[in-house]
């Protein structure tokens, strides 16, 4: 994880991310800022077991620490899911094991499904462009 991180943080800073690791807990959050509205997210990725299984990734809303309701997420986008959830291979929390929408889905195979997304990096700027593309982005959830 440390090594992810540290390969991850010119682009943190290329795009104005705070990024607070946690080493000891497994666990790293990044404040994110969409460039289509302003608005702020909050996103944590708890990395227990990682790689052998994927992240759980969950939004943290940035005023009063609420974590994982509609009014945290981001809408739009590709794979904002109205679970509410990251519906995407290498979020844990979209497979139905853990309560997410999808029981199609192996979580073993989580990093050959999504080629191109499997660091942390690649994750959180997967997220950011994501919150930053006009033509799906539409604000907060709730």
């Amino acid at each position: 994880m440390q090594e992810e991180l540290e390969a991850m943080a010119p682009l943190a800073a290329s795009y104005g991310w705070d990024v607070v690791p946690d080493l000891e807990n497994l666990t790293v959050s990044a404040e994110m800022k969409s460039a289509v509205d302003g608005q702020i997210y909050v996103v944590e990725a708890r990395c227990d077991g990682y790689k052998a299984l994927p992240p759980f990734f969950e939004f943290i809303h940035p005023e009063d620490g609420e974590r994982g309701t509609h009014r945290c997420y981001p809408a739009g986008g590709t794979f904002f899911h109205s679970t509410p959830c990251i519906c995407v291979q290498w979020n844990r929390k979209a497979y139905q094991d853990v309560g997410g929408p999808h029981s199609d889905w192996k979580m073993a195979d989580w990093m050959t499904s999504r080629p191109g997304t499997t660091t942390l990096g690649d994750m959180f700027h997967l997220i950011q462009r994501e919150i930053n593309n006009t033509s799906q982005y539409r604000g907060r959830m709730g």
